[in-house]
């Protein structure tokens, strides 16, 4: 499970986790104030992960803001509603 404390290597594949909320957004900036949502994941929607920033709370919940590229965007995601893929 993506936390607070861990950086993923550029690339590797991640998925939007269910039993946190009903959608994913991506949003056009790194920021939940500033970035407009772009489009919303469903849960088990695959993305890749590049360009994940130090870590950040968005209201109570830690994270990291990574780069996410899906098969229709390139937007940012917030990294703590995320679990790395099995490969």
């Amino acid at each position: 499970m993506f936390d607070a404390f861990t950086r993923p290597a550029s690339g590797e594949a991640w998925t939007h986790i269910a039993d946190v909320s009903d959608f994913l957004a991506v949003r056009s900036e790194p920021s939940a104030r500033r970035g407009r949502q772009v489009l919303r994941l469903l849960p088990g929607a695959s993305m890749t992960l590049s360009d994940c920033g130090d870590p950040t709370t968005v209201g109570s919940t830690a994270g990291r803001w990574c780069r996410a590229t899906v098969p229709v965007y390139l937007g940012w995601v917030f990294g703590a509603f995320l679990s790395e893929v099995d490969a």
